[in-house]
Order: structure tokens, then C-alpha cells, then sequence
């Protein structure tokens, strides 16, 4: 899928999706004489030149997705946001979405929907719209004006965007602690981080970016530092070399240490990943690329290191038992949470449906583990951090499920996973792993980086019009 400007003579194929996309919910609503549904093509080529229209396109050249919009005095207003129903639920609308606020410059985003399609006005909610009007309709509907106001006039802002750094933004409420961020849902793609800002009895001072659901050693960024016994700032510290309040640090205050008395200390695991920050106040996230990070912390004078400087996790792997009634129900409960989180947004919500019916079950599992499969629990620190599931398959062990919750990604666990899994491969008298990876899924490049190669890709039916369209990839061990 790929993002282009639209032209006008784009507007008959636009047009057609709209009606598409926006039917169904104006059925359910009763609200078939909508604007979206009853507007022409000789209306729509009228109104094209007002807008900036973006159009999404699959590889055969179909427009599969669409938005407009138009800045007015530093204010961005969206409108039409639409995907084919059969390309819904995997993420197609937020790149739209978030593609259109990148391109046209603005202070302020605006936009109007139904408060009745809860979908949509969640969407927004999440996305940092608050209602600033509400009109009821003479059908009875709630029609809602709702507004972002994005402070790029910020200097972080003006920084980044002279340093040619992009980022995606999403405001929300305050985070001032990791207790407070399990109540903010946020949509940017990376690695949450969080903050450490630590001394030694020397005088000497460390920022540590590494990532939010870990604990860290501190004896072992004392030794990546060469410091002596750690302790942590108070805020006339923060304040005094970052220039910033408790809550809202960020490896993006190096800028204010002009001295270049911190020396800054990421995570390894960051290379080749996003990373989400803060902008310099907790009421908003970034998304950035790590090595963009980098280079800005270069910019400023200073020097980095990479380390893995965390406590390491007890890792178990705990069998599955085929006469184990409960601990099969966790399982197949634990794989709906997992694979429904991970899944929608890439196949969408119907084929996942399907899926974890057909393959997630306790019927399902059971009858895997009377057929050869072995089942495991991982567990990290006691308790479940994810499972995995594999059996031989034509001279090689199949890995048929190796999943995570999402709070545990980015702590190393899947490379202790296939660790064991490899031993396990050996153990059977077997020297290749393969699996079957989605073509959109991101974690294709995860098993890149931990040694699978492709060779083949295929398409299977499973059933219930739904096929799975994979790559297969091979490890040798």
C-alpha cells in the first residue's frame, strides 16, 4: 500500500469508495440521504480544488482508502476519511489519518462526525480530539465539531523539523509516572522509554533512555558509565543541567546541557526501532526513529553509548499438559488477548475472529497436543509473558505460534525463546526452525534480525472465504 496526492480525475473512483465506505454505518443509522451518499460526481470535481486529497492505493493501482483536507489560518480541517470496508481494522484509516496532518502545516486540527458511530468518535478521542460543538440533527443524530490544537510552535518542534527529523504526535492527558501512563492508550508505533537521571557522589551525571516496562541495574549503568554508586537527581538537578520539571524527561534535553556535564547512556535494544519520547512536557508523545535520536543528541555535542543494562528476567518455559483442563483454558485465553491485539489491526477483525476460532480454542489446543504439538507457557518473573508452540514438520520443527503480550516486547525474551526453541530443534535431531509469517506483519523484520531467511511465500485457504498470505521463513541451528 502506498499514500499519493489524488487528482481530479481520481474523483469518479473516490467517489465510489466513499459510497462504499460510508453505507454501511449510515444504513445502521437510518441516514441514507448523508451528505457522503447523496454528493455527486460533478459536486465532487467542484469542491477538489479546495481540498488537498489523498488517495491510498494497493499494488494493482486500486484506491482502497482516501482523505481530504484544507489549512485555513493555521487551522487544518480533515474530512472524509474513508477505507474500503474490506480493507477496515488494519490501521489503514490512522496512516491516512496521520499523513494528512504531516503534509499540510498547521497550529490546529478540526474536524465533524457522528457521536453516534462510536467507532469513529473513539477513534478521534484517542487520537487527542476534544468536542468543542455539538448540533442534534433533525433525524435525531448528534453531528460533533471536534479539535486538536498542536503546539508546533513549540521550539522542540521548530528543532526537529531544522534538523529534518520527522515524528508522529499524539497529545494526551499528564503522565507523570509509569503508573499514571496504564491509563493512556498510546497509538504511536515504538518503544515506550522512560527516564533516568542519576549521579555519583564525584559529581558526576547520567541520562538513561531505556525502555518503560524494564528495571534497570544500576550497578550495571554505574560500570557502562564508570561512575561510582548511583543515586537519582532531585528536580533542582533536573532543572539546573535539563532544563525540565520531574514527569516530563526526556533524551531530547540534552539539548539544554550546554556544558556537556551528562553523559547519555540508550538502550541497545533501540537500534533499528521507533522510539517513543516526550516533547518536552508530559502532555504529549513522539514518535521517533532511533537513529534520528542519535543523530540529534550528536547535534548538540554529545556523545552516546549503547547498552543492555537491565535486571535479567527469570525465564521459564513451562510445558502445556493435554490432560490439563485449566491450564488449556489459560492458554487458549491468553492466545485470544494476544493474537486479538496483534492481530486486528494487520488481517482485521473479522479473519482474527475466524482465526482464534478455528485455531485458538480449548478444542483446538487440545487436539494440537494429541497431534504432536508442544505447548509452552512463558513465564518472566513468575508470571505469563507469552507462549510459543512447535512440532516436526518435513524434516524441520515447525514454529506454529510465538507470541508476547505486548508489555513484554523489547525485553530480549523473544531471543531467549528461540534459544530454547533451537535447543528443542536439536534435541529432536532436526537443524532448520521454519514459520509462516503474514506478509504486512512488522515482525517480519524481527526474524530478519534473528537470522530467518525467506524461501517461498504461499497463500492458504483456511476456510470461511479467509487466507492466510505468508512468507515462509527458515533458521538453520
Amino acid at each position: 500500500m502506498k499514500i499519493e496526492i489524488a487528482s481530479i480525475e481520481d474523483v469518479p473512483e473516490i467517489l465510489e469508495l466513499q459510497y462504499k465506505a460510508f453505507y454501511p454505518v449510515a444504513e445502521q443509522l437510518n441516514w441514507l440521504d448523508a451528505p457522503n451518499l447523496t454528493e455527486t460526481v460533478n459536486q465532487a470535481r467542484e469542491d477538489f480544488p479546495k481540498f488537498t486529497v489523498l488517495k491510498m492505493v494497493d499494488d494493482n493501482g486500486k484506491i482502497i482508502g482516501s482523505v481530504r483536507g484544507y489549512v485555513d489560518d493555521g487551522s487544518l480541517y480533515i474530512g472524509r476519511l474513508m477505507v474500503l470496508p474490506e480493507f477496515q481494522q488494519n490501521g489503514y484509516g490512522r496512516l491516512l489519518f496521520h499523513k494528512i496532518q504531516e503534509l499540510l502545516p498547521h497550529r490546529r486540527v478540526w474536524l465533524e462526525t457522528c457521536a453516534d458511530v462510536q467507532s469513529s468518535f473513539t477513534f478521534y478521542e484517542r487520537e487527542g480530539f476534544n468536542t468543542f460543538k455539538t448540533e442534534v440533527l433533525e433525524n435525531g443524530l448528534s453531528w460533533v465539531s471536534m479539535e486538536k490544537t498542536i503546539m508546533k510552535t513549540e521550539p522542540i518542534f521548530q528543532t526537529l523539523a531544522d534538523l529534518n527529523i520527522p515524528y508522529e504526535i499524539q497529545e494526551h492527558k499528564a503522565i507523570f509516572s509509569e503508573e499514571d501512563a496504564k491509563d493512556v492508550v498510546i497509538t504511536l508505533e515504538g518503544i515506550d522509554v522512560k527516564n533516568l537521571f542519576v549521579k555519583d557522589k564525584n559529581g558526576n551525571y547520567g541520562l538513561v533512555s531505556m525502555n518503560l516496562h524494564r528495571r534497570a541495574d544500576l550497578k550495571k549503568i554505574a560500570a557502562l558509565f564508570g561512575f561510582g554508586r548511583l543515586s537519582f537527581c532531585n528536580a533542582d538537578e533536573l532543572m539546573q543541567y535539563l532544563n525540565i520539571t520531574p514527569g516530563s524527561v526526556s533524551p531530547l534535553c540534552v539539548m539544554f546541557d550546554t556544558t556537556k556535564t551528562v553523559k547519555v547512556l540508550y538502550d541497545s535494544h533501540f537500534e533499528g526501532r521507533n522510539v517513543i519520547i516526550h516533547p518536552l512536557r508530559n502532555t504529549a508523545s513522539i514518535s521517533i526513529k532511533f537513529d534520528d535520536l542519535k543523530s540529534f543528541t550528536e547535534h548538540f555535542g554529545h556523545n552516546w553509548q549503547l547498552g543492555d543494562f537491565y535486571v535479567a528476567p527469570n525465564v521459564e518455559f513451562v510445558p502445556l499438559q493435554a490432560d490439563d483442563a485449566p491450564a488449556i483454558s489459560e492458554m487458549s485465553a491468553m492466545a485470544t488477548e494476544i493474537l486479538r491485539d496483534y492481530y486486528d489491526p494487520i488481517i482485521g477483525k473479522e479473519q482474527n475472529d475466524y482465526m482464534l476460532a478455528k485455531f485458538q480454542t480449548v478444542s483446538a489446543i487440545t487436539d494440537n497436543l494429541r497431534h504432536g504439538y508442544h505447548f509452552y507457557f512463558v513465564r518472566c518473573d513468575g508470571h505469563n509473558a507469552g507462549f510459543m508452540a512447535f512440532y516436526p514438520r518435513e524434516g524441520a520443527m515447525y514454529l506454529s505460534k510465538f507470541y508476547l503480550y505486548k508489555h513484554e516486547r523489547g525485553k530480549g525474551l523473544a531471543r531467549q525463546m528461540l534459544a530454547f526453541l533451537a535447543d528443542e530443534t536439536r534435541r529432536a535431531s532436526l537443524s532448520a526452525i521454519e514459520l509462516n509469517v503474514n506478509k504486512h506483519n512488522p515482525t517480519l523484520q524481527i526474524y530478519k534480525s534473528l537470522g530467518f531467511t525467506t524461501i517461498r511465500a504461499e497463500k492458504i485457504d483456511i476456510g470461511g472465504g479467509f487466507y492466510m498470505d505468508d512468507y515462509v521463513e527458515r533458521l538453520e541451528v
